[in-house]
């Protein structure tokens, strides 16, 4: 409080008070994110929210065109989401696999599995980030003894579609786009 305009009360101090510290805690709240909750868990709902349900996907690669479904759920409060990959390719090949990913708190960040017959290992670990549009998988596996680095992009182009993009290579170098995912929700 300034000597130059000195307050007659206590309660005349809070009531100049008061109104200062109500706005700053609205510019807080809307700031920071809630209490016991950190940007990265804030992070995992949104992907969650975005990637819940199920999509109609059309799949190009070098090996042509794929048609199937992807089906996002999650448990209680959301965790683990789930993810069922499933298509069939030109050739009538029907392929799938499963994700799931989670918040964990411990660590402070979003992790994953992915699983798939082609995978030496069954399952393997990989990281998720979120940033604005964009969701970010990247991890490595092992198939036929071979090691293999994979990125998978989703940016969501609206409540109703995204656009996935896989990046494979040879771990510790460039990745290579090999495939396009056109997702719509479907009803």
């Amino acid at each position: 409080m300034s000597p130059s305009c000195p307050a007659k009360s206590p309660k005349q101090a809070i009531q100049r008070i008061l109104p200062y510290a109500f706005t700053a805690a609205l510019i807080i709240s809307t700031v920071l994110p809630c209490s016991g909750q950190d940007q990265g868990e804030t992070n995992f709902r949104k992907v969650v929210n975005a990637l819940s349900g199920m999509w109609s996907i059309r799949e190009t690669s070098d090996h042509g065109e794929a048609t199937g479904e992807e089906v996002w759920q999650g448990g209680t409060g959301g965790m683990p989401l789930t993810e069922e990959f499933r298509i069939v390719t030109a050739s009538g090949d029907k392929l799938s696999d499963y994700a799931a990913i989670w918040w964990d708190s411990k660590a402070k960040k979003v992790r994953g599995i992915w699983c798939a017959d082609f995978n030496d290992k069954g399952c393997t670990p990989f990281e998720v980030t979120s940033r604005d549009s964009d969701i970010e998988m990247k991890g490595e596996y092992d198939s036929k003894g071979k090691s293999i680095a994979w990125k998978e992009i989703l940016h969501i182009t609206s409540a109703t579609a995204f656009i996935q993009t896989l990046y494979m290579g040879t771990p510790g170098e460039e990745l290579k786009k090999v495939s396009t995912i056109v997702a719509e929700r479907k009803p």
